[in-house]
């Protein structure tokens, strides 16, 4: 756990720490928000307690669930929604905030950040990419694109599917 940018709730002015797994997942979360969730704790899983900012619904929040949610996860059984790490750059990633789903991303794009819009087919929210202008695989050249990670063949076709770790359970003794 360490401070995120210096960067504060919109809720409660208190300043975002960044908790980090090793080789999983990585989320804000608001100190005050996570022991006194706003909204209510969520019972819909098996979760620990408190209330991270991809568990937000806060609607003028950067890191809330609203802002970052991209689809509901695939996974059977779990009712989370796969949200874009933006601290995974440059090897980006979707994490559930349910599940250790993690669908893995595109590798050489520069930047990739949720549009406001969604997908007509679907109704994920749609994906602003940025390519690497010496590495675009975009047919006319340009290197940016808003597309839909589900139904557009180009960006699926980058898509990995895969699990995180969770935290690891020590054996108990010291080792």
């Amino acid at each position: 756990i360490k401070l995120y940018k210096e960067l504060k709730c919109p809720l409660d002015e208190f300043e975002l720490v960044l908790f980090t797994v090793k080789g999983g997942k990585s989320h804000p979360l608001c100190p005050l928000c996570y022991n006194d969730p706003p909204f209510g704790k969520d019972t819909t899983a098996s979760r620990q307690k408190g209330m991270s900012c991809v568990d937000c619904m806060h609607p003028t929040c950067k890191h809330s669930i609203a802002a970052v949610g991209v689809i509901n996860c695939p996974q059977e059984n779990c009712s989370g929604t796969l949200y874009l790490d933006v601290n995974s750059a440059p090897k980006w990633k979707m994490d559930c905030n349910v599940c250790n789903y993690q669908l893995k991303l595109i590798e050489n794009a520069h930047k990739i950040s949720v549009s406001q819009d969604s997908c007509d087919s679907c109704s994920a929210s749609l994906l602003d990419v940025v390519f690497n202008k010496n590495n675009t695989p975009l047919k006319d050249g340009s290197c940016e694109t808003t597309a839909c990670i589900v139904c557009d063949p180009l960006l699926n076709s980058y898509v990995e599917s895969t699990f995180g770790r969770m935290r690891a359970r020590g054996s108990g003794r010291g080792r």
